[in-house]
């Protein structure tokens, strides 16, 4: 039973580890591969959080009234164009108040392609950093 109970809580503890920390990736380079082999970068990044630092194009709303924050990637280098950032609902008023060419840094899960093509990034924290006063 002791033996058992091991088990379970290393178990627990992996789970928890593997869901807590971020991988570090420019968005340029989850693009890259997301265009070279989307198979691939889905095995490594799906579902997975990720974190990277990207300038905001625009602030839109889905159809369901879902905001989120569309990044630009250069668009004569990769396939994928935009990232759709969706915010955690804690973070929805931030980023409903980030304006275009803003530079702020997104800690989300990975959620692959969109039908579009683009890439989505889902439960996303936004963190901007303070303006000098």
């Amino acid at each position: 039973m002791k033996k058992l109970l091991n088990i379970v809580l290393f178990m627990f503890c992996l789970c928890f580890i593997q869901n807590t920390y971020a991988v570090k990736i420019s968005l340029k380079e989850l693009a890259k591969q997301y265009n070279q082999n989307t198979a691939t970068a889905n095995k490594k990044y799906l579902n997975k959080k990720v974190s990277f630092n990207c300038k905001v194009n625009e602030v839109k709303t889905t159809i369901f009234r879902q905001t989120y924050v569309e990044a630009l990637i250069n668009k004569d280098e990769y396939d994928t164009y935009f990232v759709r950032i969706f915010p955690r609902d804690r973070y929805v008023k931030k980023a409903k108040s980030l304006r275009k060419g803003q530079k702020i840094r997104v800690i989300g899960i990975c959620n692959g392609r969109t039908l579009k093509g683009d890439l989505s990034i889902k439960e996303c924290k936004i963190l901007t950093k303070k303006r000098k006063r």
